[in-house]
Parts: C-alpha cells; sequence; structure tokens
C-alpha cells in the first residue's frame, strides 16, 4: 500500500531520485565556487528532510493538537555526529524500514484525528459548504496547503478527491471521516511532507530566488522548528515575502513568539553540547550521584536567562549567575538554599562566570577523580572559537597519571608537550585556566597543598579553512584565571564570528559553505554590536544564502 499512497501522493523521481544530500554531479560536501561578500549563497540540498522533533511539531500543528503525539519515538534516530539535529536529519533519506515506520505513524494520526469529530471538524475551512463533494474538496485543498507547505496542484487536488472518494465508500455511516483518514495518511507519506521540497528553477546568476512558500517555511523551521502557520503562508501568496526588509519584519514579530525562545535554547543545548551534562562518571568521594540529574536543566533555565535578556554570546561566557537547589548549591560554595526547585543565584564574578565556570560544564569536561585540562581547552576551542585542532599523531593516548608531588598542570605539560602550536599554545593554555575548579566543578584554593597556577598565553587561531589558520597569525591572550580568559573571549572578533556560524549552520541545517564566509563575517559584527542573538537571526534571513540557493553544478 506504501507504494500506492506515494504515487498518489505525487512522489515524482525529481524528489526521490539521488535523495537529498548531493546535487546533479556533486558528491556530498562539495561546494560551488564561493565569494567572500555578504552575497554569497552556498550550495544546499533541495530536499532536507524533517526531523523528528520537527515531525511532531508539524503534525500537532497541522491538526491543531494540543500537545505532540509522541509517535515519532518510533522512528530511527537521527545520526548523533551529524551537528545539530536538523541538520543530521537534513542529509537523510527515507530509507530501510523508515517508510513503514512513516505508514504506521500516519495510520495512527490519521485514525486519531478523523475518530474525534472536534478534531475533524477543525479542518473544515469555515467558507466551506456544509456537505456534499465540493465540501470534502474544500478540506482537501485546506490542508493540502497547510501540509504540502504550498498550495496543491490542480492534479494533485484531484487525486485525492478521487481517493477520499474511495475512501468514502467504504463507510456509509461516515463517510467524510473515512474519505479524510485516506487522504491525512497518504498525505503524511507524502515527500512534499517529510521533505522540504524546494522547488524553485529560474536563475538570476550565480542564485535562484526561492519562492514565497519555500522562503516562508524556511523562515517557520528556522524559528519555530515546525511547519508554517496559515497566516505566514497566506503572506507567502500574496507576495509578502519577496523583500528583505518585509522578512525582516517579519522574522522579528516571529521572535517575539515564545516558540522561538523555544528554538533559541534548543540551539544553544545543541552548540554547547549541555543535554549530556552530568553523563561524566565520577569517583563516589565526590558524591556526584545527586547532582547530575538537573545539571543540563540548570544549563536551558541558564539559556532561557540569557535570551529573555537579550543575550548572546558574550552574557553565556560572563554572565554571574546559575541555578542551583539544595544539593548543587554547596558545589558553587552557597549556603542557606532549600528545597529541590532550582534557583536562580549570582555568583561571585571574581571566581565564577557565565555557562563555562558552571559545574555542568566543569564536570562534563573532568575527569573521574582529576581535572582534564586538555578536554576543558578543547570544548574552548570547538564550542566557543569553531577551531578543531589538526589531528594528533597516530599513537597511543593514555590518561596522565598524576605523581605526588606534582600537580594536574605540570604532568599534563610534560605529558602532552608536542611542539608550537599543538597542545603548549593551543589546546592546553584554556584547560589550564580552569584549573581553580575541580573535577566536579567546586572551588579549590590548593591541589593536594601545591600553589595553582592559571596563567598562561593562548594563541587564537584566525581563518575558517585549516590552511589559513596555520598561514595568519593568532590572536595572543594573555590571562590569570578563568573569569579572565573568558572576558577576553567575550569581546574577541573571533568568538563572535563564531557563535555567528554556529547560528548560521542551525538556521540553514548544512555545515557552513564558503561561499558564506562573508555572510558569517557581517553576523559576527552584529553579534558583537548588538549582542542579542534575536537581532543576528532578524539579520540572518535577510542574506542571499537564506532567501535564495546556489544553482545546481551542470
Amino acid at each position: 500500500m506504501v507504494g500506492l499512497l506515494a504515487a498518489l501522493a505525487g512522489c515524482t523521481g525529481d524528489i526521490t531520485g539521488g535523495g537529498p544530500g548531493a546535487g546533479p554531479g556533486m558528491t556530498p560536501g562539495q561546494s560551488p565556487e564561493g565569494v567572500t561578500t555578504p552575497d554569497g549563497v552556498g550550495w544546499a540540498t533541495r530536499f532536507p528532510k524533517l526531523s523528528n522533533e520537527q515531525w511532531e511539531n508539524s503534525v500537532r500543528d497541522l491538526f491543531y493538537l494540543d500537545a505532540p503525539t509522541g509517535l515519532a519515538e518510533s522512528f530511527a534516530p537521527g545520526p548523533a555526529d551529524g551537528g545539530y539535529d536538523n541538520q543530521a536529519a537534513a542529509g537523510q533519506t527515507v530509507a530501510g524500514d523508515a517508510w513503514q515506520r512513516y505508514q504506521v505513524a500516519a495510520e495512527a494520526l490519521a485514525k486519531l484525528v478523523t475518530d474525534d469529530a472536534q478534531k475533524l471538524a477543525k479542518l473544515v475551512p469555515a467558507s466551506a459548504p456544509s456537505s456534499g463533494p465540493e465540501r470534502a474538496r474544500a478540506t482537501i485543498t485546506e490542508l493540502g496547503l497547510r501540509t504540502y507547505r504550498r498550495p496543491l496542484s490542480i492534479s494533485e487536488a484531484n487525486a485525492y478527491v478521487a481517493l477520499y472518494d474511495k475512501g468514502a465508500a467504504l463507510d456509509s455511516a461516515d463517510p467524510f471521516g473515512s474519505g479524510m483518514n485516506l487522504v491525512i495518511q497518504t498525505m503524511l507519506q507524502s515527500p512534499h511532507f517529510l521533505y522540504r521540497v524546494e522547488s524553485s528553477a529560474k536563475p538570476e546568476g550565480p542564485r535562484i530566488w526561492l519562492n514565497g512558500f519555500e522562503v516562508a517555511t524556511r523562515l517557520s523551521y528556522a524559528l519555530w522548528n515546525t511547519t508554517p502557520p496559515k497566516a505566514l503562508l497566506d503572506a507567502a501568496a500574496a507576495g509578502e515575502l519577496k523583500t528583505a526588509e518585509a522578512l525582516k519584519a517579519r522574522a522579528l514579530s516571529m521572535l517575539a513568539d515564545p516558540r522561538a525562545t523555544t528554538t533559541l535554547e534548543r540551539f544553544h543545548e545543541q552548540t554547547f553540547r549541555t543535554g549530556v551534562f552530568g553523563s561524566q562518571l565520577k569517583d563516589a568521594k565526590f558524591d556526584f550521584e545527586p547532582v547530575a540529574p538537573v545539571l543540563a536543566e540548570e544549563a536551558r533555565l541558564f539559556f532561557a536567562d540569557v535570551v529573555a535578556q537579550g543575550g548572546g554570546i558574550r552574557e553565556i561566557l560572563t554572565k554571574p549567575v546559575a541555578y542551583v537547589n539544595e544539593v548543587t548549591a554547596p558545589f558553587y560554595g552557597i549556603t542557606g538554599i532549600t528545597g529541590t526547585q532550582l534557583q536562580k543565584v549570582d555568583l561571585d564574578p571574581t571566581r565564577r562566570i557565565g555557562l563555562l565556570s558552571q559545574v555542568g560544564f566543569l564536570s562534563q569536561t573532568g575527569a573521574r577523580t582529576l581535572t582534564d585540562p586538555v578536554h576543558r581547552g578543547l570544548a574552548v576551542l570547538k564550542e566557543v572559537l569553531c577551531d578543531d585542532p589538526d589531528p594528533p599523531p597516530p599513537i597511543e593516548i593514555t590518561t596522565p597519571v598524576v605523581p605526588p608531588g606534582q600537580t594536574t598542570r605540570q604532568t599534563y605539560e610534560q605529558a602532552t608537550a608536542c611542539g608550537p602550536g599543538c597542545h603548549n599554545t593551543l589546546i592546553n593554555p584554556p584547560g589550564f585556566a580552569f584549573e581553580h575548579f575541580d573535577t566536579v566543578g567546586r572551588w579549590r584554593d590548593d591541589e593536594d597543598g601545591l600553589p595553582i597556577d592559571v596563567t598562561g598565553t593562548f594563541g587564537a587561531r584566525v581563518g575558517w579553512s585549516v590552511e589559513a589558520k596555520h598561514e595568519n597569525e593568532p590572536i595572543m591572550l594573555q590571562f590569570d584565571g578563568a573569569v579572565d580568559l573568558l572576558t577576553q573571549l567575550a569581546e574577541l572578533d573571533r568568538t563572535h564570528e563564531c557563535y555567528a556560524r554556529h547560528l548560521l549552520q542551525f538556521v540553514l541545517a548544512k555545515p557552513v559553505d564558503p561561499a558564506e564566509l562573508g555572510a558569517g563575517n557581517l553576523l559576527g559584527e552584529h553579534s558583537k554590536t548588538s549582542g542579542a542573538a534575536s537581532v543576528i537571526l532578524g539579520e540572518l534571513v535577510t542574506l542571499n544564502t537564506f532567501r535564495a540557493r546556489a544553482l545546481d553544478p551542470q
């Protein structure tokens, strides 16, 4: 039955042939010739697949449900190493038993909606006739617009009406519900729902401008992580999304909605990998097990606070607050907190500022018993500066053992001595800045009676490509402790460029293309001057790379 449903839904070889992820004559990851102005448009698949969360959000909103259905829990999870979850899903195809899983979910959802007269009635347009075939056609036309995120063609609408007639004939007691059941099943299995299809094909120079419905789709999934609402589709139909100015105004309006706040929280959680906070095993002597379950939630509340106050990467790195309860407060050296509810507290800004001095980050990047300067330093490089160090040499790597009379820093300096541009100037120094915090994030004045050295010089590399990072002179930072380092990083151009690049990758659900270097630099300037993530997003949607796609190579 799956093949029949796909055919009726308008599944063509243009959509499934070759699958998303690579254009004709292009291998995955390959990019067209790029430019370094903000006008550049990076290559992206024309058929990004919905993530499991996007599927759930979309069907909830399509059918006006009060909550997610939970049906997507039966879908295969997205790749864990695909960057953001929407990016990981975008390059996938519906393969293996995925079609069957989508079919089962579609059937269950169709039954949920059509077995409930009130739910089904919500799908009928107010202007539709009260009965008869035109009522069914009007409902199909409206639902098709919202499901496909564009108007149905005449042939598609006729095919759905014919399918409806077959379903209606199966149940004389409830022909409308029976017919719509089959229609809903089919629409939810169509590639036009499961993929965000971009079919515009009128080139202008090196790019193809997206049509209004495609822009509306990008905008809605970027800001709300769900299918476009009817009002946005109506705006697309009326030609109200054609200019950058109009699109920015629409985006700023959507960013004021709580759904955008949730999306920004997800962006930060995935950028800084806070979902795994608390999962790093610790020695029993630290009594860490009761603390672990709330650390991811603490980070979420912190991000929500930053977003609500109009902040961005500067505040993420420097805001001296945390969310604690009676279990976690002692790890911050805070007294007088009672209850299990997380409460916002001010931290001593001479010791702790921002996410990277909170217990969640420090414990996750610490080892079982000792601190781990290498992984703390790597986290700073990757998440704050978008810098993946060169791969290590092919040698066996073991965790150093700190001998008596020696500090962790001294041991790591000896064990990881590998020449300029490696651990000594790139990876280790930012990690050493956090040595006043033990492996579970508690402050310590000394290490087993030995003085702790948190000073250092750190060379932040500049450039997008590996070659540029090697050729360009690094930005040298001298620091004394974590607060000093984080304060300097918060004002560094590279930090804001990286933050903007993360946003660009998240919104476009793909790696940043060389052609988008100029766009990333421009957004980085907005990050440094305005600070607010919402402001950066408002500018991002005006860029060519959001409003257009690159030409497919011939």
